[in-house]
């Protein structure tokens, strides 16, 4: 089981930070897998949670690695440490129209991975919406690792401004590894501060 969560608005490069930015909520995440664990069954050693370009920060792998969580395990860009994520070279992405920029594969994660769980964190984008379906821009491994959309070329392809333009996200929907594996797709609305 892999789980694909957004961090992408916590730190990046090694830096354990913590960011008033938007990611997933550890709160979230942990109750997720303990669903999964407690009520699924799922064994903790067999749930693989990931973001391909961004951290976890130390507390939210304590949070959710304690107790019956104990054996989660978090993929992410720690370079040469031990949470790297691992590059798939046999599970390429393929784009429907001609992008320009660097081949792109999926994490070893996802491709041995027989479910997918899409967590998105919903958020403002000058793109627009795009729900769950930009969430895996973290799911690409390129020679970027922190900012693989941009070595890939696809910013500009995530929503066309007339009908029946190319959009990466149908691509990244539809792929094999990532769309066709998504067991469950789930959004978490951001919080609203009053004073």
């Amino acid at each position: 089981m892999a789980i694909k969560a957004n961090m992408n608005g916590i730190g990046t490069n090694g830096t354990d930070e913590d960011s008033f930015l938007s990611y997933t909520t550890p709160v979230l995440l942990r109750a997720l897998l303990h669903l999964l664990v407690q009520d699924a069954g799922v064994l903790a050693v067999d749930i693989a949670v990931y973001d391909a370009c961004r951290i976890f920060p130390g507390h939210l792998r304590e949070l959710c690695s304690e107790g019956a969580l104990a054996g989660v395990r978090f993929r992410y860009n720690d370079q040469g440490g031990p949470n790297d994520v691992a590059s798939d070279e046999a599970a390429s992405l393929v784009w429907s129209a001609d992008v320009v920029g660097d081949a792109n594969v999926v994490p070893t994660c996802v491709s041995e991975a027989d479910h997918l769980i899409n967590l998105e964190s919903f958020k403002g984008h000058s793109y627009g919406l795009t729900l769950c379906g930009k969430n895996h821009f973290g799911s690409l491994v390129n020679s970027s690792r922190l900012r693989p959309p941009e070595a890939a070329g696809i910013h500009r392809y995530v929503s066309g401004q007339t009908m029946g333009m190319h959009t990466v996200l149908v691509d990244l929907l539809s792929n094999q590894l990532l769309g066709a594996k998504t067991t469950l797709w789930e959004g978490e609305r951001p919080s609203t501060v009053s004073s």
